[in-house]
């Protein structure tokens, strides 16, 4: 390990770790340590010399092109930082990286002495990992100590996790035979959504570590998440809105904003004002099928404005037909690239139609006689990824 020259006196500091690689679901956890050094002043204190732990072809280098066109490889590795707080009781170091590949048992030692030199008197390790669980609630996230007693000294879970592990579980497991008290905490990401990043499991062990440190993680407490409408209110209604609190506050207003396009009926849009509603509750009410009615909703995209007809519904129960014969089939074309399409093209901006037009092909394909595919695995990736 290569120390700064430089050393830093730090009160009691406590040591919050999260490495990348596979305790790290959907970049959840090194997210939430990225948040930390965002908004904490700090200083690189120590890096982990790369070439003793990591293979290479495991967790490739990195080419990094600068303004200037020059190119900087950037090898895979953990980094130390000091952070000084004097607002808070602790001051702490921060480790970030990527899990190693090989001697662990000497890494996590070169770790704990450094956090030996420094007098840590806590060691958080930060985790995030798949699981079934969905997105619409509150991601929950697992505290537990490093052994029993660690556990009932604060009131935390105790971990009854048997199988294979990672590098946090060995840092866990060291820290407590060096006598350091060690916490954890891992966040359940959906299954579904393990393509990082993930903004809510990030967030979700930021707060996590909030109520646990009794400190606030926040940088922008005036700054809402998400600002969302028809495409309507875009401006001037939420553009003002956010120059106006942006000039009072020096925030921004919202992290993210995402607008709906319109329908409309006739030519003309829908509001109560005109009683023009096409109310979903009557629709069924008429027997057409929920399916029917969300397909006729994805045939466009969301941001686009659009007209709503009998034609269009007309024309998704005639696509929900032929899928679901096709579906029906013992023998189908090729499967796996189809759903590879699907997943690409609703990470891209939720670009339904490039969906369908995926889903239309492969019909065209089951038709014509091809196989190899499997119906069971489109099913599947329809009910999960459109419901």
């Amino acid at each position: 390990m290569h120390l700064s020259e430089s050393s830093f006196n730090l009160r009691s500091p406590i040591l919050i770790a999260a490495f990348e690689g596979w305790n790290d679901a959907a970049e959840s956890a090194t997210s939430a340590i990225t948040h930390l050094l965002t908004i904490w002043s700090h200083q690189q204190i120590a890096v982990v010399d790369s070439e003793e732990y990591y293979d290479f072809q495991v967790n490739r280098p990195q080419i990094k092109i600068d303004q200037s066109n020059i190119r900087e490889i950037i090898w895979p590795g953990t980094i130390v930082y000091a952070v000084s707080s004097p607002a808070l009781t602790n001051d702490f170091l921060i480790v970030r990286g990527v899990e190693p590949s090989m001697r662990w048992k000497s890494f996590i030692s070169d770790l704990l002495d450094l956090a030996d030199d420094y007098e840590v008197s806590m060691i958080i390790s930060i985790g995030a990992l798949l699981a079934d669980t969905p997105h619409s609630r509150p991601f929950n996230v697992a505290i537990s100590g490093a052994h029993p007693e660690v556990s009932e000294r604060f009131g935390l879970e105790i971990s009854r996790y048997e199988g294979p592990t990672g590098i946090i579980g060995v840092l866990q497991d060291g820290a407590y035979r060096r006598e350091i008290d060690a916490i954890s905490l891992w966040a359940a990401v959906p299954h579904y959504v393990a393509t990082p990043p993930c903004p809510k499991a990030a967030l979700a062990l930021i707060n996590a570590l909030e109520d646990f440190l009794e400190v606030s993680l926040q940088t922008n407490p005036t700054s809402i998440t998400l600002q969302a409408g028809g495409s309507d209110l875009i401006f001037p209604h939420h553009y003002m809105t956010a120059l106006q609190a942006k000039a009072l506050t020096g925030v921004e207003f919202a992290s993210c904003y995402s607008h709906a396009g319109m329908i409309g009926l006739d030519g003309e849009k829908m509001s109560k004002s005109k009683g023009n509603l096409v109310f979903v509750s009557k629709l069924r009410q008429d027997g057409v099928s929920p399916a029917v009615i969300r397909l006729a909703l994805f045939a466009d995209k969301y941001s686009s404005d659009r007209m709503w007809s009998k034609e269009l519904l007309d024309s998704a129960a005639e696509f929900l037909d032929r899928l679901l014969s096709a579906l029906s089939r013992q023998e189908v074309a090729p499967t796996f690239e189809v759903v590879q399409e699907l997943v690409n093209a609703l990470a891209d901006d939720l670009d339904t139609p490039r969906v369908f037009l995926a889903l239309s092909n492969w019909c065209a394909k089951t038709e014509a006689g091809q196989m190899g595919g499997s119906p069971g695995e489109i099913s599947r990736a329809l009910d999960t990824y459109l419901g």
